[in-house]
């Protein structure tokens, strides 16, 4: 499968036994000046993060919860179950052009608490029981000469499928938009390589946020860590409603790629449902306990957790159930593509490393930059992506 938007730059392997400050360094003065200014470039979205992810208030952790998920071996990602059927989905035309069709997708979430005293804490009201996501897809009908994609749900001759691949896209935290995935990620796949995508609104996120918050995300990941583990599992299963629904319109593989935070939750997802044909884990936390605890851009999650006596290795036992690199993937690990950047800052390529250990050693696509800057990279990265989805067999339901 060729990446037909823009020509891809090629993406250069690297040796893995190279750790990341060598990769830094690169050996030359221009690559010693590049690592200078992505490193500084990061330290100064790091700082300015300490004014604008300021939180409303201090949040804390209710213990009789903590002792739940910290339970000496929590069952992990099976425990969010197979994905649930999505009944009814309302979709909203939105604008269309430069040969892609956009709609707009809500559905009620089919989300389950990891943990049933949450059920108790959340009474009658679920806080963003309403998914709201984006398609993004190559225009129906005549737009679609040369993509090959034929309407959703038919079958045309030779039994060809609505789409050969569609992904669930995942924003990462803080973001208020989805204009700049489809942009950068959703709008080129669905032209290049005729891949539709589902851009899913994360809880308390854009459209999804709710009262008190004084930022998108900020009840999403904060030292209230019940709440924060519950948001993960509910957005996991969130986005595998959103794969099975895509599988059910047509697609034949279908896989999730995610971003930072969406990165996690994708990685959750591969290790939760053996069902998904692919992965693409990108920016993403290998231990979010970790994190926490060494990223200045969490630093009021620390010191939240901190004042309520919150350890290192209390944080970890209790975050255990959401963290990828306890578990092994539920699909192959060569389906799984890792993306990192060498300058990452807030959340350093050793994550990625880790995580390509736990799992078997499923490639990584490196690029030169820091985290946020994937964006900037997106012509080469899709490149690699391209070529990951070749890769991927098709299906049982296509043979």
């Amino acid at each position: 499968m060729a990446f037909r938007d823009k020509a891809p730059t090629p993406v250069a392997p690297l040796p893995d036994a190279v750790n990341s400050e060598a990769r830094a360094r690169g050996g030359s003065l221009a690559a010693a000046c590049r690592a200078g200014f992505e490193y500084g470039l990061n330290a100064i979205g790091i700082m300015a993060s300490l004014t604008l992810l300021r939180p409303g208030e201090r949040y804390r952790s209710d213990p009789e919860f903590l002792d739940f998920y910290a339970r000496e071996d929590p069952e992990g990602p099976p425990l969010y179950g197979p994905p649930e059927q999505i009944s009814s989905v309302q979709t909203t035309p939105l604008r269309s052009g430069e040969g892609i069709e956009r709609l707009k997708l809500t559905f009620p979430s089919p989300y389950r608490p990891l943990n049933p005293g949450y059920t108790a804490r959340l009474g009658d009201r679920l806080p963003c029981g309403e998914v709201r996501a984006r398609l993004v897809q190559p225009s129906p009908a005549a737009d679609r000469a040369g993509t090959g994609m034929p309407e959703p749900g038919s079958a045309e001759a030779g039994g060809e499928p609505w789409a050969e691949t569609a992904l669930v896209l995942i924003h990462g935290w803080v973001q208020n938009r989805l204009d700049l995935l489809e942009r950068r990620w959703a709008g080129p796949m669905a032209r290049g390589l005729a891949v539709p995508s589902a851009l899913l609104m994360l809880p308390y996120h854009m459209d999804r946020i709710t009262q008190g918050e004084r930022f998108h995300g900020e009840h999403f990941i904060s030292a209230d860590l019940p709440r924060t583990i519950e948001a993960l599992v509910q957005s996991v299963q969130e986005a595998l409603a959103l794969a099975a629904w895509l599988r059910d319109r047509g697609a034949r593989r279908v896989g999730v790629m995610g971003f930072s935070l969406g990165g996690l939750i994708a990685a959750l997802a591969a290790a939760a449902e053996p069902d998904l044909d692919l992965a693409v884990v990108a920016e993403a936390p290998c231990n979010l306990a970790d994190l926490i605890y060494s990223s200045l851009r969490l630093y009021y999650v620390r010191r939240d957790a901190r004042d309520q006596g919150i350890s290192h290795e209390r944080l970890c036992a209790v975050l255990r159930a959401v963290t990828p690199e306890h578990f092994t993937p539920a699909i192959p690990s060569d389906r799984v593509l890792i993306v990192h950047g060498h300058y990452d800052l807030t959340v350093p390529p050793v994550h990625a490393e880790r995580l390509q250990e736990a799992w078997g050693r499923p490639p990584i696509c490196w690029y030169p930059g820091g985290h946020g800057d994937i964006h900037l990279h997106s012509r080469s990265i899709l490149g690699a992506i391209a070529e990951h989805i070749e890769r991927v067999p098709k299906t049982k339901q296509s043979i």
